[in-house]
């Protein structure tokens, strides 16, 4: 069965469901086989190894593909990655470590954006991390929901009203 009743997050994904658990206080990982109607959660301490088989037991809310067949999680501790056999985190290139990730989308390019509270936004290129904060022109570092419009345009919904980012700097839009 479910891991808990408090679903963050849900992505069909091939064959599989795949299902974030989470509030203030727990949260986790898993996965329903569409076929079989078999589900499989995945929780560790907090304290566990995040390259493991089992990512920790915190809230988890987002979940996207990328064009590699991994599958991203948006998590209250960092980014984390499966690659079908070990989940890695990567809070700490991200330089948004260990924060909530409340946003996360995979762009026209294949890039990753994710959005934190605190910690403003990273791009993963496959590569590397950029930061975005309002050092760099974003209108607020409470990052709640990316999106890509169809010309590319990256849009962020922060604290502070949206930010429209054209791939070199960000229009920003609030009520001020």
């Amino acid at each position: 069965g479910l891991l808990m009743d408090y679903i963050s997050a849900l992505r069909v994904i091939g064959d599989t469901l795949w299902i974030g658990y989470g509030n203030e206080s727990a949260g986790g990982l898993g996965k329903l086989d569409l076929k079989t109607r078999n589900c499989t959660s995945f929780t560790a301490s907090l304290s566990s190894d995040w390259t493991v088989t089992k990512p920790p037991r915190i809230p988890v809310t987002q979940i996207r593909p990328d064009r590699d067949g991994n599958i991203w999680f948006a998590s209250f501790g960092g980014p984390i990655r499966y690659d079908g056999k070990e989940f890695t985190n990567f809070a700490q290139e991200t330089g948004i470590a260990k924060r909530r990730i409340f946003s996360l989308i995979v762009d026209k390019s294949g890039a990753l954006w994710f959005g934190s509270i605190t910690g403003g936004a990273s791009k993963y290129d496959g590569k590397s991390f950029t930061r975005f904060t309002t050092k760099e022109g974003l209108s607020g570092n409470d990052v709640l929901w990316i999106f890509e419009d169809e010309e590319g345009n990256i849009w962020l919904a922060t604290e502070k009203g949206v930010s429209r980012y054209d791939g070199k700097a960000f229009t920003n839009y609030s009520t001020k």
